[in-house]
């Protein structure tokens, strides 16, 4: 029994070219302060879903301590940091079927804030002028 390797022409698939790129709005974008609203939000929201689930409980009552709402409050507070500061993004958009957003490319050079020297490069015109290098530049 033989494989058959003649090429197959693909004629349903888009190319990768004409696939639209999802962008969001720059008010949606990653950052320290989304972060800590998604903090705020996920404590405040914990710490409902605590309340609600634990008033009843005989230490909760008689001592006014609700530690399960505390708990919520905290472990819901880190899964609103972790989605605000984006960095649930690729795991939920792997986990739903879709194809993460391509990373932004760093810009290397002057006014940047990483300096050329941390950055891996093979060309040999930039590894002879590093000041690590072995060979004598010259």
């Amino acid at each position: 029994m033989a494989l058959d390797t003649t090429a197959v022409e693909q004629t349903g698939a888009p190319s990768p070219s004409s696939v639209p790129v999802r962008r969001r709005p720059g008010w949606l974008a990653p950052n320290v302060r989304a972060g800590t609203g998604g903090a705020v939000a996920g404590y405040a929201f914990g710490h409902w879903i605590g309340n609600v689930i634990a008033s009843g409980y005989t230490n909760v009552a008689g001592s006014g301590q609700n530690d399960v709402a505390i708990a919520l409050g905290l472990s819901i507070g880190v899964v609103g940091w972790l989605a605000g500061a984006g960095m649930l993004d690729y795991p939920l958009a792997k986990l739903v079927g879709r194809e993460p957003l391509p990373p932004a490319r760093r810009r290397a050079g002057p006014g940047t804030s990483a300096p050329r020297w941390t950055t891996r490069s093979s060309d040999s015109s930039t590894r002879s002028s590093c000041c690590c290098s072995s060979s004598p530049v010259g």
